[in-house]
């Protein structure tokens, strides 16, 4: 989601910062950013039922602007419906 004509548009909130600076009053600096909207990952896990559980770990890696984020690992438990 964005605001604004488009995701890629200067005036969407999503490329606006505005920073304030506390100890001098009245002093703001807004500050204007072009990242992209676009946000992918990828990743691989195991599946597996375990003493009637159902458990899932993955590890994945974002990627953000071109630049592939740290890995994050993830471990579930679910129980069958």
């Amino acid at each position: 989601a964005w605001t604004g004509s488009g995701p890629y548009a200067e005036n969407n909130t999503f490329n606006t910062d505005q920073v304030e600076i506390s100890n001098i009053p009245s002093v703001t600096f807004i500050l204007q950013n072009q990242e992209d909207p676009l946000l992918a990952g990828y990743g691989f896990g195991l599946r597996s039922r375990l003493l009637g559980y159902f458990i899932r770990a993955d590890w994945a890696w974002g990627v953000v602007d071109g630049r592939t984020l740290p890995s994050e690992f993830y471990l579930s438990l679910n129980l069958d419906f």
